[in-house]
């Protein structure tokens, strides 16, 4: 929290992100879907995956399962909000 703000501020801002990117990149407004169709546990949902690709090609470093388990208690902390 000190360095980079609550998980819930960051998860939001790149689930803001990366809504945008692929919304433009995938023309999916073309397509009918809203730009806001990534939220803040899908960010948690895919950085334990980008963790767990990391381990799957060779990185198989502690901090990967570290950050892997932190990424997923965020997820479930966010998951059980409202608007998770």
């Amino acid at each position: 929290d000190n360095q980079y703000g609550s998980p819930e501020a960051s998860f939001e801002a790149i689930a803001d992100l990366w809504g945008s990117y692929l919304w433009n990149k995938h023309d999916l407004g073309r397509k009918g879907l809203g730009k806001n169709f990534i939220n803040t546990e899908d960010v948690a949902a895919l950085m334990v995956l980008f963790k767990m690709a990391r381990v799957a090609t060779g990185q198989n470093k502690s901090d990967n399962w570290i950050d892997a388990a932190g990424y997923a208690a965020c997820g479930g902390e966010i998951g059980g909000n409202a608007n998770g």
